[in-house]
């Protein structure tokens, strides 16, 4: 690892902590406010695990540089030689574990996703009911528990929107496909899948890539173990936000949503 290199890591998070903010549109849904706080978060964590990488970078540069250049070596630099020399390079230096952190950052921003599309799909039930509608009966004794019909209206969308969001990806794309509200183009829905897809894979099965899923994917030659870098992880969170502003305009206008 250069000083080149985490100068360089530092700067480019910098940029796409802009770019995320410059991309914002002016008015979003309470949804989308807590998804983009989520985002924030994440990216600010980012920004500060880069930049504390390159801080020791820059200070173990200027140590050894010290160390050099003193003939009499002092009692503060053995001091801190000692301390030094049991640290490995693996537990200083975040570029080490670029990949691990690009698998992490990557499994947060499915997650951060998978919420907006509950959140909104609740807000579109509470404020437009009719989208409720379905086959399915409804308790005597769970309707009368609610003094209101704005609280049934209330506690049916949050339960019908967590039904649907447990179910999975492909059963909210589904949905929003019946509501009238498609997540994206269909390729693009499809590109978003297979983002979710790898997600499950990471969370659930530590990145190894099981024969069942080879079999359902119709694929010989997928890796044994997924992998992720940094360049594809921060790719494929753009490509999610994306989806979120553009699903976040339609459904504001379509539906009449607060933003």
């Amino acid at each position: 690892t250069s000083m080149a290199e985490g100068d360089q890591n530092v700067q480019v998070d910098a940029r796409l902590l802009e770019e995320i903010r410059s991309e914002i549109p002016e008015r979003i849904t309470i949804a989308a406010a807590r998804y983009m706080r989520e985002l924030l978060r994440q990216e600010e964590l980012l920004g500060f695990l880069w930049r504390s990488s390159a801080f020791i970078l820059q200070h173990d540069t200027a140590f050894e540089l010290m160390w050099r250049r003193e003939a009499e070596k002092s009692e503060a630099v053995r001091i801190l030689t000692a301390m030094d020399a049991g640290i490995p390079p693996s537990m200083k230096y975040i570029q080490y574990h670029a990949s691990f952190v690009a698998e992490l950052m990557l499994c947060k921003a499915v997650e951060n996703f998978l919420a907006y599309l509950r959140e909104l799909l609740a807000s579109i039930f509470s404020t437009r009911p009719e989208t409720l509608r379905s086959r399915e009966a409804e308790r005597l004794d769970f309707i009368l528990q609610f003094r209101t019909v704005a609280d049934l209206v209330a506690a049916l969308s949050e339960r019908r929107s967590d039904e649907i969001a447990g179910k999975g990806f492909p059963a909210l794309s589904e949905h929003y496909e019946h509501i009238g509200l498609p997540i994206a183009a269909t390729e693009d829905v499809k590109s978003i899948g297979h983002i979710v897809e790898m997600r499950n894979v990471f969370v659930h099965a530590r990145g190894v890539v099981s024969p069942f899923l080879k079999r359902t994917r119709g694929t010989k030659t997928e890796p044994e173990r997924l992998t992720v870098t940094w360049d594809e992880a921060n790719a494929f969170r753009r490509r999610l936000n994306r989806a979120v502003y553009a699903l976040d305009s339609s459904a504001a206008v379509k539906f009449t949503l607060v933003t």
